[in-house]
């Protein structure tokens, strides 16, 4: 321990006096590990690490789907769950959601808000708790004209001042009072989903019932609804699926239109992680890739500069070094160096993570990621594995340097010998190598997505906007008071400056969900 202590005492030194190598190797070194860091944080939330929920590996997603329009997966019609709810048996919980919007008033300005939807049963499912106040605990899935509402922690404390006195009080939505029940705690995260057949928000304001209305409930054709449930004891997924198909070929064989009804059911983690999967770990694989060659950048530049060393091992061979001390001591120089970089890679990464969710807020579980420990630890672990990586070459070199040749100042002390030369000819040969592997397969990713750049869309760019209007059902119940505002709201909007036309559409081009 005392001679490892010297070694290491010896290797600061030795990188003090030479501060340009160091601060070259350290800034190399700090730049690969904090993007290393960085992606490894986020697959490491986003696939390796399970659910947030209790008992996450038993919890599933349904979809919906017509066997004729093979491959499309679509939400769930709600008088089929209702179904599934009543027949299943291999689900100890099922519950449905969707999202809506609903305008707040009363308190300050007006607000659109994002609201869920939900089974009374789901937020037990997930094991949500309520920071003040309780959960749903009646079961309206049906109307029975209760006007309930949980609030999330951001409305409560952004509109409420986190005033605990709100429970029990009534809130207007769409000029309906409705109660509130409580406040769910900061660190529940609702599922969210980028997959085909998911209508869950990602961050709602407000939790309300489900409480399907008798035309909801009873509708063909609408397909606007997420099913999560909770298997049995002693059940699988595959029990799961051979009960939804035989309840949908008897549903298939009672619809009027004669549509082949089919269910998928799919984990969970397998719903909301989806195919950012494969794309994330292409990503870390691309980013591993960049730290190779830093590693080897980092091992000719470690293997040159010992070259110009060899007269100070020599003296220390002479001195009655063996050849485990020399390469002891190079080894020394790099972890320190790593360890170092590693640091400061560390402190770039508490940055760039931040960056990559403000750039990416649609990743999966964005909410979860974080630096936290299991994180640190590995990019500690990463730093020690990179010294030891690039110092490999250079050590097992020192190890076997001729004291004799170096004092007697040979040529050959000098350039190297031809077992020297062939290192540093194999280590730039791999630099080399990694490098156009990765411009080859950036230059494809890049010739790939001008391609999508320049498909026809099928419509007219141009200076085109979107307002997105969510009308009071209890304002506007029927179809007739719709139909009247829109008819007057669209030759006013037309009448504006600057607007040469208005139109209105259910779904923009490229967006939305299939509806049949």
């Amino acid at each position: 321990m005392e001679s490892l202590i010297q070694d290491f005492r010896y290797a600061f030194r030795s990188l003090l006096k030479s501060s340009g190598f160091s601060t070259v190797v350290v800034l190399a070194l700090a730049v690969g590990i904090a993007a290393t860091t960085v992606i490894f944080s986020v697959v490491d939330h986003v696939v390796l690490r399970p659910l947030d929920y209790p008992d996450a590996a038993q919890l599933v997603a349904i979809r919906e789907g017509i066997k004729e329009m093979s491959g499309v997966d679509l939400g769930v019609n709600a008088s089929h769950y209702l179904e599934w709810r009543r027949d299943c048996r291999s689900c100890q919980a099922l519950a449905a959601g969707r999202s809506a919007e609903f305008t707040l008033t009363g308190v300050g300005d007006a607000e659109k808000l994002s609201a869920a939807r939900i089974s009374t049963s789901m937020l037990q499912m997930l094991g949500a708790r309520a920071q003040v106040g309780g959960i749903f605990t009646a079961d309206l899935d049906r109307d029975q004209g209760e006007h309930t509402v949980i609030l999330s922690d951001a409305l409560w404390r952004s509109r409420f001042g986190a005033d605990p006195a709100i429970v029990g009080r009534s809130i207007t939505l769409d000029g309906m009072p409705w109660v509130v029940t409580g406040m769910l705690s900061a660190d529940y995260h609702p599922p969210s989903s980028q997959e085909s057949g998911w209508t869950l928000p990602a961050s709602p304001d407000v939790y309300l019932p489900l409480a399907l209305t008798a035309r909801e409930a009873t509708t063909v054709g609408e397909y606007n609804y997420s099913v999560v449930a909770r298997l049995a004891p002693g059940r699988g997924i595959e029990d799961l699926q051979a009960e939804l198909d035989a309840i949908e070929t008897r549903l298939s064989e009672a619809d009027q239109y004669r549509m082949n009804f089919r269910a998928r059911v799919t984990p969970l983690r397998e719903q909301i992680v989806g195919s950012s999967a494969r794309a994330l770990g292409l990503l870390f694989g691309a980013v591993g890739v960049v730290l190779g060659i830093v590693c080897l950048n980092l091992g000719s530049l470690v293997l040159a500069r010992n070259v110009a060393r060899r007269r100070e091992s020599a003296v220390r061979v002479a001195l009655g070094a063996g050849q485990a001390r020399l390469i002891r001591q190079t080894f020394a120089e790099t972890v320190l160096l790593s360890l170092t970089g590693g640091g400061i890679g560390i402190l770039l990464a508490n940055w760039g993570l931040g960056t990559v969710l403000r750039l990416a807020p649609a990743l999966p579980r964005a909410r979860e990621i974080t630096l936290d420990a299991r994180v640190i630890a590995g990019a500690f672990l990463l730093s020690l594995m990179t010294g030891v990586m690039f110092g490999a070459v250079p050590a097992l070199r020192a190890g076997r340097s001729d004291p004799g040749d170096a004092l007697r100042g040979t040529g050959r002390a000098i350039t190297g010998d031809r077992r020297a030369r062939r290192n540093r000819g194999l280590l730039i040969g791999s630099q080399v190598a990694l490098t156009a592997l990765l411009l080859i397969s950036a230059g494809l990713l890049a010739a790939s997505f001008a391609r999508v750049l320049r498909v026809d869309k099928g419509f007219a760019g141009g200076p085109l906007f979107a307002l997105d209007i969510s009308l009071p059902a209890n304002v506007y119940a029927t179809r007739e008071q719709r139909r009247a505002f829109y008819e007057e709201a669209l030759p006013r909007l037309a009448g504006l400056p600057g607007v040469r036309r208005s139109a209105i559409s259910t779904r923009l081009p490229l967006e939305g969900e299939i509806q049949v």
